[in-house]
């Protein structure tokens, strides 16, 4: 489909229900790439001929497909580059990125929320740095019932982009989940993939890496944490011996785990031993959990798919959808699409990433500080 474009100041998100400007007609490609967890931005190029040329300006909003099964999506434009023949390439943002820059005020105090995705949100929700249009637009929901914790840093102002996308303690790495935004939509689920793909490791595969590394594994895992004592001062609590982790490898290597975030209001005195053994079990709860959460495997698969006869079998696929990989000996390795980039003039594919290739956030999204302070 050709894109629509719409004006950058709108009232209200009945506007998009309608054709706004029109159709960008000589619009000749309009990519949109989306990660997992990640970047969902497009970029497309018009002919200066274009009767809607004049319209084009950044902060102007634009709908297309986006992949081969969701609705026409909304991005708004960050970047225009005008060649010398006056023709256009423009670049920009799935209109969520709107969402993410909005944050909650300053808190004074340490928020810490042991709920699910939607009542974190609604709490975090409630006062926001931005409350007027477009910012306002946003619904966020979630299919998770399972209550974690969640914690703020003292009198911090987060974005909602660290809040749910951070690679350590975000939302999505706290439960688990995946990420899905549709248009003015946010969600969080369980699970987002709905259908499995086969693919036959060979010459229909541009790029393909398997890695088995031990060196990003581990055997056994110590937990620690720093309590209080009666008397004011600070000890670190361990457990009396390391736990096992469910790989099993000849060269041993222990994780040491900072649990102390997990220990609450508990004094321990190191003279008597008093709530030793109180730290210690919750220190094998919090063992128990994160071996749950961090299953552990040997290897991994990188792929890139460029070919059309092999993008064509995969052209109903999405984000997180499961594909096995064959390989010539007959071995096969599962593993899940982590980005696609889809051309909405063609209506195809260009490129589906399979694997670990594209898992972790753009360096624009990348957050490295924690949350906690």
């Amino acid at each position: 489909m050709f894109p629509l474009l719409y004006d950058n100041a709108q009232n209200s998100t009945n506007a998009f229900d309608y054709n706004g400007y029109g159709f960008i007609t000589e619009c000749t490609e309009f990519k949109v790439t989306e990660e997992r967890n990640g970047a969902y931005t497009f970029q497309a190029k018009i002919k200066g001929t274009d009767r809607l040329i004049d319209k084009i300006k950044n902060g102007a909003y634009i709908k297309a497909k986006a992949n081969s099964h969701d609705n026409p999506q909304l991005f708004y434009i960050e970047k225009i580059e005008v060649d010398k023949y006056g023709d256009m390439t423009i670049s920009g943002s799935h209109i969520s990125r709107l969402f993410f820059q909005n944050g909650t005020v300053p808190m004074y105090y340490n928020y810490s929320e042991v709920d699910s995705p939607s009542a974190i949100m609604s709490n975090l929700q409630y006062e926001v740095w931005y409350s007027d249009a477009p910012y306002s637009w946003f619904n966020f929901s979630s299919n998770i019932r399972v209550k974690k914790e969640f914690s703020l840093g003292f009198n911090s102002a987060e974005t909602f982009e660290n809040i749910l996308l951070n690679e350590e303690n975000g939302l999505t790495a706290v439960f688990k989940a995946e990420l899905l935004c549709d248009n003015f939509n946010i969600n969080l689920l369980l699970n987002r993939g709905t259908d499995t793909h086969r693919i036959a490791f060979g010459s229909n595969i541009s790029e393909f890496k398997q890695v088995n590394s031990i060196n990003e594994y581990y055997t056994h895992i110590m937990p620690y944490a720093e309590c209080e004592t009666t008397d004011g001062k600070k000890v670190t609590v361990t457990a009396t011996e390391p736990y096992l982790t469910n790989l099993n490898a000849t060269l041993k290597k222990t994780y040491l785990y900072d649990c102390s975030s997990k220990i609450t209001r508990t004094k321990v005195d190191p003279q008597t031993g008093y709530n030793f053994n109180e730290v210690r079990t919750m220190l094998e709860d919090a063992v128990k959990e994160y071996l749950q959460d961090a299953e552990q495997i040997a290897e991994y698969v990188n792929i890139t798919v460029t070919l059309e006869s092999e993008l064509e079998a995969l052209k109903n696929c999405s984000l997180c959808d499961k594909v096995t990989i064959v390989h010539k000996d007959g071995s096969e390795i599962e593993s899940k699409i982590a980005k696609t980039v889809y051309d909405s003039i063609s209506e195809k594919y260009t490129e589906i990433g399979i694997g670990e290739v594209n898992l972790k956030m753009s360096d624009f999204l990348k957050i490295k500080r924690r949350f906690r302070r």
